[in-house]
């Protein structure tokens, strides 16, 4: 998960609405990291990338302010919305974003990860970033970044694989297209019919079960945490699921990624959760998965075989749609 960091701590420091104060606690939190940084000895190039590391974690932790306002419940999410707000803060991100646009930044994770939200439409309408600009280097990768993220969000669908073989058939770098080429290796082996991975989940009592001791009947699972509102938003329409499903030969596997163990017991409890039936794994487990963002959804057949790693959410009418599907199937 190679992001650059932010100061919100998953919303935990979001206190209010008032931006200033969210522009504060990153101008503090930078400033702590800044002297640390300083009292090193370490190479000139280390130094650099450091400090522009720490620009993007300040720029991160204002830009996230939108979203993570939206799961408090301040506001709704819209991009007209998150320009709104980052009005508010545009002379601070103008100032840090200052000189950042190097091609010698691209070795940097934490940058090529933030490439793409510095050359905001919407942002560079409202004065936000307006001097930022693509390096013809960087606009290269930005078409292959463009790709790959659209592979970790949906998979490798039909529609993805004509968009690759565009890709590696046009005037593109041996690097670029050497780097498609292995994302496409890597998520052919999420395809329907492939086999599925094994990983070992951690029940809230602390027993452990491997998601193959599920084999036998269709089994959903619902890939969640404690501090992703989109996440929490769909549990209800997952749990109803498991209400009209439940004389059904399918199992409902909820899983969460928290690594703050306390926080999952506490929701666990304040909605009265069985503890026996509620999972916990470390989110590098599923690497095999490519797990990059969640909600996500695991629809495996009882043969252990995938149906779909991005199924789609138990309040989407297709959900239903699948499940009776494979269940006929299953049955006949």
């Amino acid at each position: 998960f190679p992001k650059s960091g932010s100061y919100l701590v998953g919303g935990r420091n979001l206190k209010s609405e008032d931006i200033s104060e969210m522009v504060e606690l990153a101008q503090s939190i930078t400033e702590e990291r800044r002297q640390k940084l300083n009292s090193l000895k370490a190479s000139t190039e280390f130094m650099e990338l450091e400090e522009m590391r720490l620009k993007l974690d300040q720029l991160n932790t204002i830009l996230s302010m939108p979203v993570y306002g939206s799961f408090k419940g301040y506001w709704d999410y819209t991009e007209a919305k998150k320009v709104e707000v980052l009005s508010g803060a545009k002379d601070v991100l103008n100032e840090v974003s200052e000189g950042l646009m190097k091609d010698e930044y691209m070795k940097h994770p934490n940058f090529r990860d933030m490439l793409h939200g510095l050359v905001n439409a919407d942002l560079k309408a409202v004065g936000i970033f307006a001097d930022l600009k693509f390096t013809p280097f960087m606009s290269e990768y930005d078409e292959m970044g463009a790709f790959v993220t659209q592979l970790e969000l949906n998979g490798l669908s039909n529609e993805m694989q004509q968009q690759a073989d565009e890709f590696l058939t046009a005037n593109h770098s041996a690097e670029y297209k050497g780097m498609v080429q292995q994302k496409l290796e890597e998520y052919a082996a999420l395809l329907p019919g492939e086999p599925a991975f094994d990983v070992l989940f951690k029940d809230a009592l602390g027993g452990e079960k491997p998601l193959s001791e599920f084999a036998g009947q269709l089994t959903y699972v619902d890939l969640w945490a404690t501090w992703c509102g989109p996440c929490i938003a769909e549990l209800p329409a997952f749990e109803q699921l498991k209400e009209d499903y439940k004389d059904k030969p399918i199992n409902f596997v909820p899983v969460s990624i928290d690594t703050d163990l306390e926080a999952w017991q506490k929701y666990l409890e304040t909605h009265d959760l069985p503890k026996d039936h509620e999972y916990v794994i470390n989110r590098l487990d599923l690497s095999d998965y490519k797990v990059i963002t969640i909600p996500r959804y695991l629809l495996i057949d009882s043969e252990f075989k995938i149906i779909s790693v991005f199924a789609p959410v138990p309040s989407d009418p297709e959900t239903r749609r699948l499940l009776d599907k494979y269940l006929t199937e299953t049955t006949e």
